[in-house]
């Protein structure tokens, strides 16, 4: 994972709190990443390039439909929303 790539991340946030060596009480916010999908960046969707969830990949061909694994395409539901990577402010 780089900066400039894209990643989707499924998870939960975690608060607690704790007493450091001095004795301050300190509060933390934790991300909990429970599924991370590396997604591309700028460059692999320049060359048609996109990565695909293998539990997805996994679960076609299970299914046995013959039309073997979906492609990325068919997997992204953002692909049409009209957003691009410049309207994202990170």
């Amino acid at each position: 994972m780089t900066k400039g790539k894209q990643v989707h991340v499924e998870g939960r946030l975690q608060s607690r709190s704790y007493n450091d060596q001095e004795g301050r009480k300190v509060y933390v916010t934790e991300v909990i990443a429970e599924d991370i999908i590396l997604l591309g960046g700028r460059d692999d969707q320049a060359s048609g390039a996109r990565s695909q969830r293998t539990d997805a990949r996994r679960a076609t061909q299970a299914s046995g439909n013959g039309r073997g694994p979906a492609t990325a395409a068919e997997n992204d539901q953002f692909d049409n929303m009209g957003i691009t990577d410049d309207d994202v402010p990170f």
